[in-house]
């Protein structure tokens, strides 16, 4: 099979707990049918998203309002995101607004330390 041992054997013991009935996983061990269930299982891993209407939405409301993105994500407690997450969904056109009409005009603050 071309593949260590400890593979195989995790591969198998994954099986029987997981088939549920009138499932592609309930037949029995296939190397093609586990494969296929492989590409499932990696399709819906990794980072999701923060981008929901509902963010969106109050982030435009308060961008209206003449708000920083600095006070959205600091003061704005429906809104967990970060000050460079806002500035990057602006730029990229996902919360609808034009950089001059920010209050800073699109100029991020340099940081000063001491």
């Amino acid at each position: 099979m071309d593949r260590h041992r400890s593979t195989i054997s995790r591969d198998i013991k994954r099986g029987p707990e997981q088939r549920k009935k009138n499932s592609l996983a309930s037949l029995p061990y296939q190397a093609t049918s586990v494969g296929n269930m492989a590409r499932i299982r990696k399709k819906n891993c990794g980072t999701t998203t923060k981008t929901t209407v509902h963010n969106t939405k109050t982030i435009m409301k308060y961008l209206e309002m003449k708000y920083s993105p600095e006070q959205i994500a600091n003061a704005v407690r429906s809104v967990k995101v970060y000050t460079s997450t806002i500035y990057t969904w602006i730029y990229k056109k996902i919360v609808p607004i034009d950089i001059k009409r920010l209050r800073g005009h699109g100029k991020r603050q340099l940081k000063i330390s001491n």
